[in-house]
């Protein structure tokens, strides 16, 4: 029965299998939550919304979640520079200052895990922190009062390759 109405409408069964074909890809999948995140709040989502226009070409910001952000810095330094530690640690410090002053203060403070990850080629450093203090960084001014707020909100972990 379904061998005489296949060979009577063949357009209907390469239909059929396009569609099947279109359903197993894995990209239907992202596409599918794409559309049905759309309507879900997010905290994350809005901030990248904000900043993505305004960052430099070597930020690469993820939504892991609702009201998770994870920015990734490809950093520039020289591997072979005897302060490179030193360097890395003052890029960490001006990336999150950009990224508190380019965001929106309001939505930033809704954010409850903001992570930073600065790459090199011979460490990395991670960065963890609050929407909150965040907030707060970008509104600060003088590099020892920033220093001293990334001190006590900033939890940092080395990792080296």
């Amino acid at each position: 029965m379904f061998g005489k109405n296949a060979m009577k409408y063949p357009a209907l069964v390469a239909g059929v299998i396009m569609f099947a074909l279109f359903l197993a890809d894995p990209k239907t999948k992202v596409w599918w939550n794409s559309l049905g995140d759309r309507f879900i709040p997010s905290t994350c989502k809005a901030l990248v919304d904000r900043v993505s226009p305004k960052s430099p070409e070597n930020w690469s910001i993820e939504c892991p979640g609702t009201s998770r952000l994870v920015l990734s810095v490809e950093s520039e330094l020289e591997p072979s520079n005897p302060e490179l530690r030193k360097l890395m640690y003052r890029s960490m410090a001006n990336t999150l200052k950009s990224f508190a002053v380019m965001a929106n203060p309001e939505t930033l403070q809704n954010l409850k895990v903001f992570e930073v990850v600065l790459k090199n080629d011979d460490f990395s450093i991670l960065g963890k922190t609050d929407g909150q203090a965040l907030a707060k960084l970008g509104r600060i001014d003088g590099a020892n009062k920033i220093a001293q707020h990334l001190r006590l909100t900033v939890k940092v972990k080395e990792q080296f390759k």
